[in-house]
């Protein structure tokens, strides 16, 4: 525990150095504050959801997924897991101390930027358990996003081209959710990122333009688990450590 502790703050530190990611970390949730205060308030809860949501999409695909990406890539290409590999260090402690710096960061800027919203006028949650569950479970995916991207990333640099079909099929899904077709909204709510952020719209105050809280049982649940564990197979065959 105490290594996977140490094993984060260090790469908080390593995360931060690279002006890219310092740059995205610290200037998101200040560029959200700044439009927030200077765009027109919604007048009902289900307005500020629906803010809410798209600004967390913009956290979880600038911040964590482009930045997870780069830090499981850099890693590997660097060398970095396969000399960890040789110390005591268990492998769930090594990940734990890679992900748990990008966690926070993502949780630290939704926090700063929900509070600021509430400071100006937003209200407070009408389910707040949901909207929370939306936060950590994006959280949760745009990391795996992140892991299974580096997968098929052999540098950093290709990481920008590799990042594409995720970021594509998130911001398709989200368009999606707004159609009148039914298929359309479905499919859309199936793409990566989409059922997180819009449990955090539901949560906030009933929801984006799209499916109904009546198809929150199904639907959501249905496309944040087949995204897990789509990813999470991708993860586990293809990111390739070098053995002990």
């Amino acid at each position: 525990m105490r290594a996977a502790v140490l094993l984060g703050l260090t790469e908080l530190k390593l995360v931060l150095r690279k002006k890219i990611n310092a740059a995205s970390v610290l200037g998101v949730p200040v560029a959200m504050c700044a439009v927030a205060y200077s765009n027109d308030r919604p007048e009902n809860a289900a307005g500020w959801g629906s803010i809410f949501a798209h600004a967390f999409m913009i956290v979880l695909l600038v911040s964590t997924f482009l930045v997870s990406t780069t830090v499981f890539t850099a890693r590997r290409q660097s060398l970095v897991l396969k000399r960890m590999r040789t110390a005591e260090i268990t492998d769930s402690a090594l990940v734990a101390g890679m992900i748990t710096p990008l966690i926070v960061i993502t949780l630290a800027q939704m926090a700063v930027y929900l509070g600021f919203c509430l400071a100006i006028g937003a209200p407070l949650p009408e389910n707040p358990l949901l909207a929370l569950g939306g936060i950590l479970l994006g959280t949760a995916v745009a990391v795996l996003a992140g892991a299974a991207t580096a997968s098929f990333s052999s540098s950093v640099e290709v990481t920008q081209i590799t990042a594409m079909p995720v970021l594509v099929a998130a911001l398709g899904g989200m368009i999606a959710t707004f159609s009148d077709s039914d298929l359309a909204r479905t499919l859309g709510m199936l793409m990566p990122l989409n059922g997180p952020t819009d449990m955090l719209a539901k949560g906030w105050g009933g929801g984006t333009a799209g499916i109904q809280l009546a198809e929150l049982p199904l639907i959501l649940p249905a496309g944040i688990a087949l995204s897990a564990v789509v990813l999470g197979i991708i993860t586990a065959k293809f990111y390739k450590w070098e053995p002990r």
